[in-house]
């Protein structure tokens, strides 16, 4: 999806340590605040089948692993109305392990590899409510994370979270904003952006934006982005999403209940993935989140529901399927697995010359990459504290699909009717996932210790049935995770 918004706050990276005051004769004392995070993933997931001929994903083993360094920089108030702040922070991400399989897949889950990147190098002028200038690289999210997701809004207690996130969307901004005004606290941004990473961009592409935004404090906002992006091959698309967001919390009684949404549309026109009955696609993909959490001392529970509109027909000229970012979580296994896995090998076997005769252009973006897409899905989640700093959370995915699961080589083989990857007539039962995991939540000395496992199962519906009926896909899967902040 389109990476987006601006946030004048440094990236959220759990506990750190009290900041250091340096008194250089202003208003305030100068800040300095050092965060290191290291977060440790060991995981492990059956082996499942990717296609009409039985052919199997098998997951090794997997460790990754992911060191993040920081700076935030802030120098108080300047004068009575001046301040001036900064942020470093760079990331290494390692990944031992990973998958094998009996044909070629592309982006593949649990996929080896390594990077360093550096995630921020940023810096603002802030001038009262009046104006805030800034600019340099920055992490972008917005709202549940629908679409901009930063990748660093993980687990945290009373989440009930099945996610360890990683990357995140990063561009080189320019940007302009007024505010807070009013009780309700009301900013408008502008920004330029080039987009360095984000899960639309592959390597090659470059990407241009620019963004206006609305936020209305805590409560939510709005934000319309237009986006300019040419692929390695010189074919463009410009699209434009619009995403809203609101965000509501009541107290009452030692509980607390908050009521979160956003809703994105995305348009526009796309040269990418050309047919041979039109050049150009129109682009026209809404996704939508629900959220409900209602949170006591010691217990409490989440529901999410989802909708990711679909796309049943990659040749009538529209593309209709909404992706979310992939560190939006929804389960453990049917989007980061499965889906991953048979899309992945989708940008294989629709290259089959039996289609037209020779291979379609751009199938290399086919995969998912884990994002949640094509779906309408329920996710009701419960946690408890039996003791303290120890919780247990747990819940079932029930996912629909927003069209039928239509696999391209396997579709157009059986008369253009949507069918599996399996080679069944596609229903529109995803399937069920039932997930479980703990974590143990440790504070030393201003720093942060989290232990974690989590584990799921998933159970394929009629969307997964291969030619005889039969129900392909089903899988298991867990992990070990280990976070310290610093």
């Amino acid at each position: 999806m389109i990476a987006l918004i601006i946030s004048l706050a440094p990236a959220s990276v759990g506990a750190v340590v009290a900041p250091t005051p340096i008194t250089l004769g202003w208003t305030d004392p100068l800040v300095v605040q050092p965060h290191l995070r290291v977060a440790l993933r060991g995981s492990d997931a059956s082996a499942f089948p990717v296609d009409a001929d039985g052919n199997q994903l098998a997951v090794d083993p997997t460790v990754s692993a992911q060191f993040r360094l920081g700076l935030h920089a802030d120098t108080g108030r300047l004068s009575a109305w001046m301040n001036i702040a900064a942020d470093v922070e760079f990331d290494i991400v390692d990944v031992h392990g990973g998958s094998t399989s009996q044909v070629a897949i592309d982006d593949a889950p649990d996929r080896l590899g390594s990077d360093q990147f550096l995630r921020t190098a940023s810096a603002r002028v802030t001038l009262g409510p009046f104006v805030t200038v800034g600019g340099g690289f920055m992490t972008n999210h917005w709202g549940l994370g629908l679409v901009a997701n930063d990748g660093a809004h993980g687990w945290t207690p009373g989440s009930a979270y099945f996610t360890d996130p990683r990357g995140g969307d990063r561009v080189l901004r320019g940007f302009v904003a007024s505010g807070p005004w009013t009780k309700g606290k009301i900013m408008a941004f502008g920004a330029i952006d080039k987009v360095r990473d984000d899960d639309v961009l592959r390597d090659g592409d470059e990407a241009n934006q620019a963004l206006a935004a609305l936020r209305f404090g805590e409560s939510g906002g709005v934000y319309v982005a237009h986006r300019i992006q040419d692929a390695r091959d010189g074919d463009r698309t410009e699209a434009t999403v619009v995403d809203g967001h609101v965000d509501h919390t009541l107290r009452f009684d030692g509980w607390r209940l908050r009521m979160a949404a956003e809703f994105a549309w995305v348009t526009g026109e796309t040269q990418l993935a050309p047919s041979s009955d039109f050049a150009t696609h129109d682009i026209s993909q809404f996704g939508a989140v629900g959220r409900i959490a209602v949170e006591g001392t010691a217990l409490g529970g989440v529901l999410d529901v989802v909708y990711a509109s679909g796309d049943a027909d990659a040749g009538d000229g529209v593309q209709s399927g909404f992706r979310a970012d992939p560190n939006f979580d929804q389960g453990l296994l049917l989007f980061p697995y499965l889906v991953a896995a048979t899309s992945g090998r989708a940008s294989y076997t629709a290259a089959d010359p039996r289609l037209t005769g020779y291979p379609a252009e751009d199938l290399d973006r086919l995969p998912t990459d884990g994002a949640v897409t094509n779906v309408f899905s329920v996710f009701p989640r419960f946690w408890g504290r039996p003791v303290r700093d120890l919780e247990i959370y747990g819940g079932a995915v029930f996912a629909f699909g927003a069209l039928p699961n239509a696999d391209p080589l396997q579709s157009r083989l059986n008369g253009g009717d949507p069918t599996s990857a399996f080679g069944g007539a596609s229903g529109n039962y995803l399937g069920t996932e039932v997930d479980l995991g703990l974590r143990y939540r440790v504070l030393l000395a201003g720093t942060e210790l989290v232990l974690g496992a989590e584990g799921g199962v998933f159970t394929p519906g009629d969307a997964f049935e291969d030619a005889e009926g039969r129900r392909r896909g089903a899988a298991t899967g867990g992990r070990l995770l280990l976070r310290y902040t610093l």
